[in-house]
């Protein structure tokens, strides 16, 4: 059966201390982004970026600008035994280097992530993390480096370090509130609720639900913040729903629900079990076109209320328009 791709969307949080994405655009996530050389090895595989740049998917007052590329693991598939009709199983020593990649385009208007996985076996959403979380976390080394070999204000390792902290990246799957809906009612007993609240970029939120549930995490200083529900002989799936309808609209969240099926077996499901999937078919060979096909249709659920988007602050369309001047 013919390869099926499907577009999949995800709020990407990249947090250094309280500083955001975009305030070290050029010194470390440019860098982790458009340096081909860099890999990330695990077990037999290496992961790397390969076609990567900057395009301007919108111009306008506030352009929008992506970061897109490749995502490629390069790998070999190993046989060691194959059936054959007449011997039965016999020993097949065989190898076989295989490139399966993966498309991207970061939004950085908003941090919103567009993956699409090209073919079978292409990495998903989690090596995305993972790659990118490792090559700014070299970035961010080199960057420190170079700042204590130029004695910038004469600070220590440690202050630098305090100055300037390490990334913090999570990537949170977007659903729908339809998604949502069905799986909360597939539940007969909904026995537990678990919501992780996660440090946002700088975009402007409109949602009041769990406004003193962020302001707590806010003083506490915390990375993250959990809220977790639990009953054994169930809990409102109603009143659950309502909640977590909220969640999936922008990203911020991620939960996992826990319980008992009509047929009284366990029944589980998270965030990423849940994410939207939007089948795409007659994809343009040109990155840059498919990347722009990719955007229609992110754009097209958008319209379709799926989810909302962060509003974008003055200081990112600044951001923003003077990189734009640069491409």
């Amino acid at each position: 059966m013919r390869y099926q791709p499907k577009l999949e969307f995800a709020s990407l949080h990249c947090k250094f201390g309280d500083k955001n994405l975009l305030d070290y655009l050029d010194e470390i996530v440019l860098p982790a982004f458009l340096d081909e050389s860099l890999k990330r090895k695990r077990g037999g595989s290496n992961f790397f970026i390969y076609n990567s740049g900057l395009v301007v998917l919108e111009d306008g007052d506030i352009p929008v600008v992506a970061l897109i590329g490749h995502l490629v693991n390069d790998t070999v598939f190993e046989s060691n035994q194959l059936f054959d009709t007449s011997k039965g199983l016999v020993p097949d020593n065989n190898r076989m280097p295989t490139s399966p990649s993966s498309l991207f385009a970061l939004i950085l208007n908003n941090h919103m992530l567009l993956y699409l996985e090209e073919m079978k076996h292409a990495p998903g959403m989690k090596s995305f993390r993972a790659t990118i979380g490792d090559f700014m976390r070299r970035k961010h080394k080199e960057f420190i480096k170079r700042l204590k070999e130029g004695k910038e204000l004469g600070l220590s390792d440690l202050e630098l370090w305090e100055e300037h902290p390490a990334p913090r990246l999570e990537l949170v799957p977007l659903s729908t509130k339809d998604v949502l809906k069905d799986f909360v009612y597939r539940f007969s007993r909904l026995q537990e609720v678990r919501i992780q609240f996660i440090n946002t970029n700088d975009g402007v939120h409109n949602r009041d639900l769990f406004e003193a549930l962020q302001e707590d995490k806010g003083l506490y200083g915390s990375d993250n913040t959990t809220l977790s529900h639990k009953k054994a002989d169930g809990l409102n799936r109603d009143t659950a729903y309502e909640q977590l309808s909220e969640l999936p609209e922008d990203g911020n969240a991620r939960f996992a629900l826990a319980g008992r099926d009509m047929n009284g077996f366990r029944l589980a499901g998270n965030t990423d079990d849940l994410r939207l999937r939007v089948p795409m078919t007659h994809l343009p060979d040109d990155i840059v076109q498919r990347v722009a096909a990719m955007y229609g249709s992110f754009k097209a659920n958008i319209q379709g209320a799926a989810f909302k988007l962060e509003s974008t602050t003055e200081n990112i369309a600044a951001k923003l328009r003077e990189l734009r001047k640069r491409l």
